[in-house]
């Protein structure tokens, strides 16, 4: 089978590994963990860091918008390819990477092994609104403060779910900044749950399966790296099961987390009364698969998934977790 063959297989999600006999078996594999702001990229990096450097740059990430990820307005190509283009052999990068479709084969040809976490939006705004008003990194904090102080954090949350238009401009459009609400941004990262070859992580799934998970990501990473070279292979169990045991223990090292809360999931729980329901739906309506996720779903021809597109649903029902839009 020669590479192309390969790449195509592997695109389709149609490759098996096997063992490779006789010869040794390079795996410094290039890690990158993707995720929607607050969606647990920090807990994948615990995963990551017992079995790879964090990539050779001043500090070991990149990003595709403006505003520290906060808006909609995607940075310059020159600057989100010089990001990317930092991953080396042996090291990870993390980030919040929106998709387009240059970005996924940039990351496909460099030989990325791509982690995608995904988790309640609910939660991740909870989560984006504490992150704003504690000590995070937002160009704008001061105002979602201020509405704290004075209606309490409910107020600062229904700012991070609609959205805000802050004081500051953007340097390469000149206009005021939007910070989009959480619905509104995730848009631009929802076509990565679709892609076969990028592994997508439930953030609950990520602190309640460790095992399972650190099994997959170590398997993910050994057959993407080969591949990579131009051969299919797998990773025996004795290894698999000490990087494994390592990886599990070093996501409980929450001290090395430098956004780490609390760490739960369904927080949304303790926040959302009759009127944020009521404003979260408004702005997480049911609606058919947005086009750039069916785009990329006909792309791979993913049958199941196109299949479902028309039907309306909210994202917290198609990520499923409600069972209905009655909650």
């Amino acid at each position: 089978m020669n590479q192309l063959e390969l790449d195509e297989k592997a695109q389709a999600g149609k490759v098996e590994t096997e063992p490779v006999e006789g010869k040794p078996v390079e795996v410094d594999y290039r890690v990158m963990i993707n995720g929607f702001p607050k969606a647990g990229t920090h807990l994948i990096e615990q995963y990551i860091r017992p079995i790879a450097q964090p990539m050779r740059a001043e500090k070991p990430w990149a990003g595709t918008f403006a505003g520290n990820s906060w808006t909609e307005v995607w940075i310059e190509d020159f600057r989100m390819f010089r990001q990317l283009g930092w991953l080396n052999d042996g090291a990870y990068a993390k980030g919040h990477v929106g998709h387009r479709k240059d970005i996924e084969m940039f990351l496909w040809g460099v030989g990325a092994t791509v982690i995608f976490i995904y988790r309640d939006p609910r939660d991740v705004a909870i989560s984006q609104t504490h992150h704003i008003l504690g000590k995070g990194q937002h160009p704008e904090r001061e105002p979602y403060q201020e509405a704290a102080e004075e209606g309490g954090f409910r107020e600062a949350l229904k700012m991070v779910i609609r959205g805000f238009r802050g004081e500051e401009r953007n340097l390469a459009t000149g206009k005021r900044n939007f910070y989009s609400g959480v619905i509104s941004r995730w848009r631009h990262y929802a076509p990565w749950l679709v892609v076969p070859w990028v592994m997508q992580v439930r953030y609950e799934d990520a602190i309640h399966s460790r095992e399972e998970v650190a099994a997959a990501i170590v398997n993910l990473c050994v057959t993407r790296a080969a591949l990579h070279r131009g051969y299919v292979a797998t990773i025996g169990d004795e290894i698999r099961d000490h990087h494994v045991k390592r990886m599990v223990e070093h996501t409980y090292e929450t001290e090395a987390s430098p956004t780490f809360r609390k760490g739960t999931d369904k927080q949304w729980q303790e926040h959302f009364d009759d009127e944020i329901k009521a404003l979260w739906k408004k702005h997480d309506p049911p609606r058919k698969l947005p086009p750039n996720v069916v785009k990329t779903a006909k792309r791979y021809n993913q049958s199941d998934i196109l299949k479902g597109a028309s039907k309306p649903q909210s994202w917290v029902v198609r990520l499923g977790y409600e069972e209905t839009e009655e909650w």
